[in-house]
């Protein structure tokens, strides 16, 4: 027991620390090259278009809706730290809620940012018009903040892709957490029933 309770500790953790490593990706996720595509959104730019609003469009929708499930993520983590998920021996039915809503909030914000990844990794790369972003600075090139040429580096999206799965993960140990509990529970219960019966005996 000793062992599974150390590790829901250190799991209860590494869950609040991810949560919190997705919320700073949000905030972050329009830097670097990413962010030098918003230079040529046509909102910016007397309607010129380059169409980068597809992907700016749909990678402002995901920060912002990101951004909103991670607050309610942490929210769900901080009552499984109420509910005793990282210390208690025994779980109860407090307890298999929690965790089910905490799985289940996991599963959500590991999902939705793996396919967001892979949208937005798509718009980026095959619906961003590049020639006529080259153009467009060709065009302006008196204009400073067209001198920015938008990178195609793939780090941020890869970044994304490594951090869901690694919540993916986080979710799963959860349940694997979770079975492992009622195991040594189940196993607890029996000795302690076969203890009071040679003792009666």
């Amino acid at each position: 027991m000793k062992a599974q309770m150390k590790f829901q500790k250190i799991l209860s953790l590494i869950t609040l620390i991810l949560a919190a490593v997705v919320f700073v990706f949000a905030i972050s996720f329009f830097t670097g090259n990413i962010s030098d595509i918003l230079t040529y959104s046509s909102r910016y730019n007397n309607n010129l278009y380059s169409g980068a609003d597809v992907f700016i469009d749909a990678g402002q929708a995901f920060v912002s809706t990101l951004e909103v499930m991670v607050i309610v993520y942490l929210v769900v983590i901080a009552i499984s730290y109420i509910m005793g998920n990282n210390s208690r021996r025994n779980y109860y039915i407090t307890n298999y809620i929690s965790i089910g809503v905490l799985v289940a909030m996991s599963a959500v914000v590991a999902l939705y940012g793996l396919i967001m990844m892979i949208v937005l990794m798509n718009a980026f790369y095959n619906q961003v018009d590049w020639a006529k972003m080259q153009e467009l600075r060709d065009i302006y090139s008196w204009n400073p903040k067209f001198k920015t040429e938008v990178g195609k580096s793939p780090a941020m999206f890869i970044i994304g892709i490594v951090l869901f799965l690694l919540v993916l993960a986080n979710c799963l140990a959860w349940v694997y957490n979770l079975i492992w509990k009622i195991k040594l529970m189940k196993g607890e219960k029996e000795l302690l029933a076969n203890g009071l019966v040679k003792e009666v005996a």
